[in-house]
């Protein structure tokens, strides 16, 4: 007989009086009684709809009372409260019954539980990548689905909702699926709520995730500040930014040009403030001309550079508190493919990943004066080892855009 019971129910209903309860289905049985549980959520075809689940082996089911749970295929669908007899016929001359009461007391939610797929506590991806995150829920009655997005007899929307308090940043479908579009400052916090109940009712339980949006970047793309966490974290009245060229898979870095635009009235490269070498030989940087951005730049044909490429920190000057924009443009960004040889250019593109927002915080910064950069030696190798290597007093022309 233990065959024929059902495991799993949802109840979705839609009148405006009873929208926002929790539902509940009773399966009894000679060796079985036990509480499921669903959620009121919207009209299915004009009625009110119970999906029961389980039922596995049997070959067909019947119900005494169609008009209060009626069979499909291996699951009943409850249709009102009521009683009703479900017998299962397991071959062609076995069979067994049991009374089905259905009941639509409410069952609150207990708790809700969010994860999302993290790297020390940042969502990294590339603009437009999606994560998906993990919710589970657990009712009053015992009952817990341990990932809701995963019932194939209930869609996880009509049991949990989901939002994000930077959608700009970071995006969450009704199915809870994030999405990356943008850097973000400031942690942005991802939630999940019982889709039954409201803000005033003690059933209304909910999780959250708090992340920092961070982008990764994409093929022939530069990507600006730290790789987790906030993208620019001033240190006193210095704020390093990191460059990092993304080469695309199977080929080489040979020569590249960057230029990024900042605020000078919050962070500047005025004043004397340098440059420490990356990964790329014969990097030259432009600071202070204007102070509003800073360039680089370096041409290398000999060089094997692949993946994602450190070419280089910048330490500005961090002028006073504030938020800053910072955006720029790659002028030109030239790769070799590794099994051809062939050319291939990118240039002439703004940075997606490196953009983003750069906060200097009360207490922090210093005006300096305008005044020449003055270079230290470099080591001969024009790698740009230390403060600041090559670097040029007038910017590169622009070539590209």
């Amino acid at each position: 007989m233990e065959r024929a019971l059902v495991n799993v129910v949802r109840l979705a209903g839609g009148d405006g009086a009873a929208h926002g309860q929790q539902r509940r289905v009773d399966v009894l049985a000679a060796h079985l009684a036990r509480w499921v549980s669903g959620c009121l959520g919207v009209w299915v075809s004009g009625c009110l709809g119970v999906w029961v689940s389980g039922c596995l082996g049997v070959a067909s089911l019947a119900s005494s009372a169609p008009s209060v749970v009626t069979p499909s295929g291996n699951r009943l669908r409850a249709l009102s409260a009521g009683d009703a007899a479900i017998t299962a016929r397991f071959a062609a001359s076995s069979s067994a019954a049991t009374p089905l009461p259905v009941s639509d007391g409410a069952v609150p939610v207990a708790s809700i539980g969010l994860s999302v797929p993290l790297s020390q506590g940042t969502l990294s991806l590339t603009r437009g990548a999606t994560a998906t995150s993990t919710a589970s829920i657990r009712y009053a009655s015992g009952v817990r689905f341990p990932d809701a997005r995963q019932l194939d007899w209930v869609d996880v929307a009509e049991l949990l909702t989901f939002t994000s308090t930077e959608p700009a940043a970071v995006s969450v479908g009704p199915a809870g699926v994030l999405t990356l579009h943008a850097n973000s400052p400031s942690r942005v916090a991802i939630d999940a709520a019982s889709a039954c109940g409201g803000e005033t009712d003690p059933t209304y339980p909910t999780a959250n995730v708090l992340l920092w949006a961070n982008l990764s970047p994409g093929p022939a793309d530069v990507d600006l500040g730290n790789l987790h966490g906030a993208q620019f974290v001033a240190a006193g009245d210095t704020l390093p930014v990191e460059v990092r060229i993304q080469v695309p898979d199977g080929e080489r870095l040979v020569n590249f040009q960057v230029v990024v635009h900042l605020d000078p009235a919050v962070v500047s490269s005025r004043g004397g403030f340098y440059v420490d070498a990356g990964g790329f030989a014969g990097v030259e940087s432009t600071l202070n001309d204007p102070p509003s951005e800073f360039q680089l730049a370096a041409s290398n044909s000999a060089s094997t550079a692949s993946g994602l490429v450190v070419v280089g920190t910048v330490h500005l000057a961090v002028q006073a508190p504030g938020a800053a924009p910072v955006t720029g443009e790659i002028i030109e960004l030239i790769t070799v493919v590794l099994a051809t040889g062939a050319r291939r250019s990118y240039g002439g593109v703004d940075l997606v990943a490196g953009q983003g927002v750069a906060v200097a915080r009360a207490g922090t910064g210093r005006r300096l004066p305008d005044r020449p950069f003055v270079a230290e030696p470099s080591d001969g190798s024009g790698a740009g080892v230390g403060r600041p290597g090559h670097r040029r007093d007038t910017p590169w022309p622009r070539r590209g855009r």
